[in-house]
């Protein structure tokens, strides 16, 4: 049986010969029937995927286990780093994470990667008052940042060739090492090495015997080209880029160029700012929530959103919430939590009734909960703001479609097609109601 794992979708996915079968994290005694096709559905953009052979459902439900608590642990690291989120959301982040076992593996990712630009450990670190182990690693993360920079610098450094002898696989071959590496913790032991002025000549040799030894299906390629010369480049202070005196004029030229342009601000700059910065703000608690979304991570959901409702409806229009509700109930849909969906979209409404748009997204949410007429008058109340729209016209027609008032949706069909004559829905649509009426489309 081959199995592939992910602990970012927390799924499992078993194959053997025609029949897939998956199982998620959290429910390992409930097997649901998969396909192919859905191979892609299944685990979405995840970039942990493990890949394993001839092992026993018992194995199965252990490895996603593991491979979920790791991606959960992480997950709350970046959340603990994300300003946008309320202190005492992220003082409840920290303090799940303090009490998980799962922090050997934050550190290695962590530590794999210098903190993007604008991103300090200073919001996590206020955040960990009563996670004294979480604070040591943050603490940790940030001493360590000028080694982490410097191999990482290294491994950009690396010439494609060692990875692949073809230019097209170079990128797809890079990526897979590099996630091997990350994920067992060899940029950590890098960066340790350096810190403790170490032998890097035995890293090297622990570094391909950790990668020959590899237990998954998918073998790391070329680790005995790439490990050695990882090693040398960083010996020889390689940085794949600008030296460090180029690099660091940049900057400077950088700082001043902000310090003159701050300089010239007036107060209509820096209301435009505080715009920007509201909506920097809010994309990111929205990113946070889809995120945990992706997760399936539904307690960190609520954390978030209560975030976001706090910060959009106090001393502001709630309207904007609304907007922000419709968003992310669309994806739910597209990640099929249409529960979710009808309850945002519900909201929705609540805080803006005369919004035609709000209106037509809970007319979606309920058709796809099955609340066939609840769905239709969702679809009337929606046309009595935006009586022109081309989804609220589609969506009525389709509900009446599916609630056999055969005559009915022909005629709404045919609304759509009179106003909206490019409608590919709405001809289809008709089409399909004239032949359950028995006509031949002309």
């Amino acid at each position: 049986m081959e199995v592939v794992i992910s602990g970012q979708a927390g799924v499992a996915l078993t194959i053997e010969g025609d029949a897939y079968i998956a199982y998620y994290a959290g429910e390992p005694d409930t097997p649901v029937v998969a396909h192919a096709a859905a191979f892609g559905q299944l685990f979405g953009d995840a970039r942990d995927l493990e890949f394993y052979e001839n092992v026993d459902l018992q194995t199965v439900s252990l490895r996603l286990g593991q491979a979920y608590a790791r991606a959960d642990a992480l997950l709350s690291a970046h959340f603990l780093l994300d300003s946008s989120l309320s202190p005492a959301t992220r003082a409840e982040v920290a303090a799940d994470l303090e009490r998980c076992d799962c922090l050997a593996h934050v550190e290695a990712v962590l530590c794999a990667r210098p903190l993007p630009a604008g991103i300090g450990v200073e919001v996590a670190l206020e955040a960990c008052e009563k996670a004294p182990v979480v604070r040591a690693l943050f603490e940790s993360l940030a001493e360590r940042q000028p080694l982490i920079k410097r191999v990482w610098q290294a491994w950009l450094g690396l010439p494609d060739q060692l990875f692949a002898a073809r230019a097209e696989q170079t990128r797809e071959r890079r990526a897979e090492l590099l996630s091997f590496a990350i994920s067992q913790g060899l940029f950590l032991d890098l960066v340790k090495v350096l810190e403790e002025k170490g032998n890097l000549p035995f890293f090297k040799i622990t570094a391909i015997q950790r990668a020959a030894n590899y237990e998954g299906a998918v073998q790391p390629r070329n680790f005995r080209e790439v490990f050695p010369a990882w090693v040398t480049q960083l010996s020889r202070g390689g940085h794949g880029g600008q030296s460090e005196p180029a690099r660091e004029s940049t900057r400077d030229r950088k700082k001043d160029k902000k310090s003159r342009r701050k300089a010239g601000k007036g107060k209509g700059s820096f209301q435009k700012d505080s715009r920007k910065e509201t909506q920097h703000k809010v994309r990111s608690q929205k990113q946070s929530i889809l995120t945990a979304l992706q997760e399936r991570r539904f307690d960190m959901v609520d954390r978030y959103l209560e975030d976001l409702r706090g910060y959009q409806t106090q001393g502001r229009n709630p309207s904007l919430f609304a907007k922000s509700l419709c968003d992310l109930a669309m994806a739910a849909k597209e990640l099929g939590h249409f529960q979710l969906q009808l309850a945002w979209t519900r909201e929705s409404v609540e805080i803006k009734p005369n919004d035609g748009w709000a209106w037509a997204q809970h007319g979606d949410a309920l058709q796809k909960n099955n609340k066939l007429e609840e769905a239709l008058a969702a679809y009337e109340q929606a046309s009595l703001f935006e009586p022109m729209d081309v989804v609220n016209k589609n969506g009525k027609a389709e509900v009446l479609k599916t609630l056999n008032r055969l005559d009915d949706a022909l005629l709404a069909y045919e609304e759509v097609i009179l106003i909206h004559p490019e409608s590919v829905v709405a001809k289809s649509g008709k089409a399909e109601v004239l032949k359950a009426l028995g006509y031949a489309q002309k």
